[in-house]
């Protein structure tokens, strides 16, 4: 047997592949790296269309079903990680593939990983819009994705503090009663500027939202990408004052 990890670190996607083509569906299901991917994490995180359409489509519809059920250490599935990848085919199949499991999906866009976010409050935390849509499409209500566990931090606060400005005009214009929503930091040790204001008010506080950053350029592993993200998110308490007077 090859090794997943290997090939993906060289970009290897026919050896990614054949390291899995032989496999019984449980040896699949079971496999984990040793820091806590599967198999999807790892495909996903190479953010090439043809591997993530292939590889799942060999799968029968209940592996691949356990299969996107999989999360990583943080508790991300591969929904989550459609929100994650930088290539939009990525993040379009695996919604694709998702929505072929019927009934199930509706769970899918709704698992929370371990900060309490759904994918959709993931994409539009990390400004994909049009993953954004397309997780959307065929969820109807939002309500139950407007905000996180760790600490209800609503989805459009977090788009407003990542000055993702494209996805918060679209949340507004998908449900305007976002904008009346004040930010509740309930799990903060300590006091917080960004606690119960609304987004304007949080966006008159940012003089930084006008200036631009290339900030995100520097992160050239996906891998390395992934777990920023998670530190990212996890450690907002810790950020504002980067982003606040």
């Amino acid at each position: 047997m090859g090794d997943p990890v290997g090939m993906a670190l060289k970009g290897d996607c026919r050896g990614f592949l054949e390291c899995f083509a032989d496999w019984p569906a449980k040896e699949l299901l079971d496999y984990r790296t040793a820091n806590g991917d599967s198999a999807i994490h790892i495909a996903a995180a190479m953010e090439d269309p043809r591997l993530i359409q292939e590889f799942l489509e060999r799968l029968t519809p209940e592996t691949r079903l356990g299969v996107l059920k999989q999360t990583d250490e943080f508790g991300n599935t591969g929904l989550h990680e459609a929100a994650v990848v930088e290539n939009y085919d990525v993040a379009r199949i695996l919604v694709d593939l998702s929505r072929k499991s019927g009934d199930a999906y509706k769970g899918l866009v709704e698992t929370k990983n371990r900060l309490g976010e759904t994918p959709v409050y993931r994409a539009a935390a990390l400004g994909k819009t049009k993953v954004l849509q397309m997780l959307t499409e065929q969820v109807g209500d939002l309500r139950c994705h407007f905000d996180r566990e760790k600490d209800d931090m609503t989805i459009l606060h977090m788009a407003v503090l990542s000055q993702h400005f494209e996805t918060a005009i679209w949340l507004l214009n998908h449900d305007s009663s976002l904008a009346e929503k004040r930010a509740r930091l309930k799990y903060s040790s300590k006091p917080n500027k960004l606690n119960r204001l609304t987004c304007l008010e949080l966006l008159a506080l940012m003089p930084t939202a006008f200036k631009s950053t290339d900030d995100m350029k520097k992160m050239r592993s996906p891998f390395h990408y992934r777990t920023w993200i998670y530190c990212l998110m996890s450690g907002l308490e810790n950020m504002t004052p980067l982003f606040l007077i």
